[in-house]
């Protein structure tokens, strides 16, 4: 009698821990298909696939500098600087599908600033193919940091991401693949990851930059104080393309002693709001006005505003548009030209863009 009752409890056991079993694997299986078609439904809202009837002729870098400013205040919180990139002297004009491009551009960069805090973090163009119909670019995203653990293969580099910043890279692998191309990471002290795509020049060509001029480029005196190596290397350039030639510094100590030497007379100044946190413009406020210099902020965190209404002062976002840094030296230009005195604030209204 006892045997029988071993045996009903056993089978009642038994019965019972088959129940169980389906029921959590009904239960799994479903909560990884509803995380699975979340994040399907995520990439593909995400990448938005290429469609070639939704092409149409867009300046990219309009596009991608109003992202760039949303990806710099997702960088604020983890004190990453986001600069963007993209030579002055580059075509703008392409017959494109934009969301592709900038949700390729924001999967990268996410990457990175997903997992790393306190660096710069570069978005970088560079023309690698030159055609009549097309250009080909690669498009890379770097940082002076490396948060990998793993670089040898694509499996073990997964190993060193979050979840949130695995799904970013499923996105740029997918949007990689559609363009024939692939995701590259080059680590070492420095972060590299890159892909290239290639663009389509629009029908009708036209040359955005050369809307920009400015009056007697050679003339100018400029002088950039940051302490941010990248930055300035980019800025200089930018101003280089334009006619300028600008002497660097990351000390503040070498910028004041130019603005008080008797002998140089920098037209403009452009100096970081990271600088200026720890520096008293009114020490030298008369040596600023006798010389009518523009005081250009680079704003990073923007925080810092020059409180003395008697300094010309423009501010420059970072990122910017080469039109924007333009309007703010052709700004200055006209600042000087009128013999200075002008105060503070802008001639135009929009050089904060």
């Amino acid at each position: 009698m006892d045997l029988i009752i071993y045996i009903i409890i056993g089978i009642i056991g038994y019965v019972i821990t088959l129940w169980l079993i389906f029921k959590y694997s009904k239960w799994a299986n479903k909560n990884f298909t509803d995380k699975r078609m979340k994040v399907n439904k995520h990439i593909k809202l995400t990448t938005l696939k290429y469609d070639p009837s939704k092409t149409k002729n867009v300046d990219i870098l309009r596009h991608i500098y109003l992202l760039t400013l949303s990806l710099n205040e997702d960088g604020r919180r983890t004190n990453n600087c986001i600069i963007l990139d993209y030579p002055n002297n580059y075509p703008r004009i392409f017959n494109i599908y934009a969301p592709m491009l900038i949700s390729l551009i924001d999967s990268l960069t996410q990457i990175i600033l997903l997992n790393i805090k306190n660096s710069t973090v570069i978005i970088k163009f560079l023309l690698i193919n030159y055609h009549e119909t097309h250009i080909k670019f690669n498009i890379s995203v770097w940082s002076d940091k490396n948060f990998l653990r793993h670089e040898n293969s694509i499996n073990k580099i997964y190993t060193s991401l979050n979840q949130k910043s695995r799904t970013y890279l499923n996105i740029a692998q997918k949007i990689a693949f559609e363009n024939d191309s692939y995701i590259r990471f080059e680590s070492g002290k420095e972060l590299k990851i890159s892909t290239d795509i290639r663009l389509d020049i629009a029908d009708q060509k036209r040359n955005i930059n050369k809307q920009f001029l400015i009056k007697n480029p050679h003339k100018m005196q400029v002088l950039i104080a940051d302490e941010n190596k990248y930055a300035v290397e980019l800025l200089s350039l930018y101003l280089k393309n334009l006619g300028i030639i600008a002497k660097p510094t990351s000390d503040w100590n070498s910028a004041k002693r130019h603005i008080e030497d008797l002998i140089f007379k920098p037209n403009i100044i452009f100096i970081s709001d990271n600088l200026l946190q720890d520096i008293d413009l009114n020490e030298i406020a008369i040596h600023i006005l006798q010389k009518s210099i523009c005081i250009v902020i680079i704003q990073r965190k923007g925080l810092k505003q020059i409180q003395n209404n008697a300094i010309f002062t423009q501010y420059l976002t970072q990122p910017f548009l080469p039109e924007i840094l333009v309007k703010i030296l052709n700004n200055c230009n006209k600042y000087q030209n009128s013999g200075g005195g002008g105060g503070g604030g802008s001639l135009d209204s929009d050089t904060k863009s």
